[in-house]
């Protein structure tokens, strides 16, 4: 497309996208000729129904396109598609995503050298097509790992490719190329110590990075969600305790996963309202997972109003949160999960509706019929309600045809009696 005469193209992950619809996802990629200045006021236009953060614009800088796309690095990563749908493919890539090749432009030995961000490409790539790297990219990969600490300044495009690796539909391959490949420890080893850690206790407790993956794949694709999934158990390494019973306990394990996760999010460059929506369910994660069938709808209300904003992220989580392979377990947690999202859904639609009584209503109560404030009160005004929502009384009508209704009902008078409240006739 163009904008104001620059041009701009699909690239990456988008590119892939129109030549292989099963390879969609979230994110979005262009590359254009506008300065990086521009660029701003292109995406300003985009449409209102894409998401900023996962939006990715590239400028040119004064660069030919071929040269742009040689940087990228991997031949299917370096594909862009134009205005009227042309495909600029200098290095292959199009042949190589039919046979799900992932290949360097350069030598595997100089690749991650030349430019260390394409260890994270690689990770991304493998997260959202499911391709498998060559042994020699994966053992050029291990050798070179350490040098993605010589970009650790550019935090925005390591959050830029964490953000993309987790929406892949093969989020736990690029996990797993991640960890055997040593990055993983090298820029996210809150996530690394989980690797091995059930092995350190002579207790029995569950592999929590298995499970950690696992979680992760199951969610919806939500950043908020995905980030919280990859996280919520960091903070069980350093809280794990053994009562003299022989119980293995992580007490306090969200607060301080929510803690480590603000300093991945500065590390990634994450935006503020990602990072505050994901700590948030971190330390909140278990929260749903409380919920009883007992629960009254004050209780459920409580939970809306405590959890107001993140509650949708909540339970988006808490579908996912559970590895169990006993399958009357998973039924009870479904059920209940079910059963809190249908009284969420009615409360709320309830609580939407306007009030049928007019506010002032219970004053009128108690000084017509000479009342303390008392719960006979809110007993006379849910009458009322009840009665409103039968048809048989018409909603917020004026006080004074509320108070005739109650002087002829039996059940009234008997309760403004016993309170000790006067009836005329």
């Amino acid at each position: 497309m163009i904008h104001e005469g620059h041009q701009v193209w699909l690239t990456g992950v988008s590119a892939r996208a129109v030549l292989e619809d099963s390879l969609r996802d979230g994110f979005t990629e262009l590359i254009t000729t506008a300065t990086s200045a521009q660029c701003d006021a292109i995406l300003n236009e985009l449409p209102a129904t894409l998401d900023p953060a996962q939006i990715v614009m590239t400028s040119l800088d004064g660069q030919s396109l071929e040269d742009a796309l040689r940087e990228r690095g991997i031949t299917i990563d370096a594909i862009a598609i134009g205005a009227s749908d042309e495909v600029v493919d200098p290095f292959g890539g199009v042949s190589d995503l039919s046979e799900q090749n992932i290949r360097t432009i350069s030598s595997p030995e100089d690749v991650f050298r030349e430019a260390p961000i394409r260890l994270l490409v690689v990770a991304r790539l493998i997260a959202t097509t499911g391709f498998e790297p060559s042994r020699i990219l994966n053992r050029m990969a291990y050798r070179d790992a350490g040098n993605i600490l010589d970009v650790h300044s550019d935090s925005i495009r390591w959050g830029q490719s964490m953000n993309t690796l987790l929406l892949g539909d093969f989020v736990d391959r690029g996990l797993e190329w991640l960890e055997s490949t040593r990055l993983l420890a090298l820029i996210l080893p809150e996530i690394a110590a989980m690797v091995g850690f059930h092995k350190s206790c002579s207790l029995h407790h569950k592999d929590i990075w298995d499970h950690t993956k696992i979680v992760t794949c199951k969610t919806e694709r939500n950043l908020v969600v995905r980030w919280s999934a990859l996280c919520h158990d960091i903070g069980k390494v350093w809280t794990r305790s053994v009562s003299k019973q022989g119980q293995v306990h992580f007490f306090r394990h969200e607060d301080h996963g929510a803690l480590l996760f603000e300093s991945i999010a500065h590390r990634f460059g994450l935006s503020q309202p990602l990072t505050d929506c994901v700590a948030y369910v971190i330390r909140n994660h278990s929260r749903v997972n409380l919920y009883q069938e007992d629960w009254t709808d004050s209780a459920v209300r409580r939970l809306i109003r405590q959890t107001e904003g993140h509650l949708n992220d909540l339970l988006a989580f808490s579908k996912a949160d559970y590895t169990t392979k006993n399958t009357t377990r998973i039924r009870q947690m479904e059920r209940s999960l079910e059963d809190i999202q249908r009284r969420i859904t009615e409360i709320r639609a309830h609580d939407a509706k306007k009030p049928v009584l007019n506010k002032g209503v219970g004053v009128a109560i108690m000084e017509h019929f000479q009342l303390r404030p008392s719960r006979t009160v809110g007993d006379l005004k849910q009458l009322l309600a009840v009665t409103i929502d039968e048809g048989k009384l018409p909603e917020r009508a004026d006080d004074s045809v509320y108070l005739e209704w109650l002087v002829n009902q039996p059940e009234a008078v008997a309760r403004i009696t016993e309170a000790g409240g006067l009836v005329q006739p």
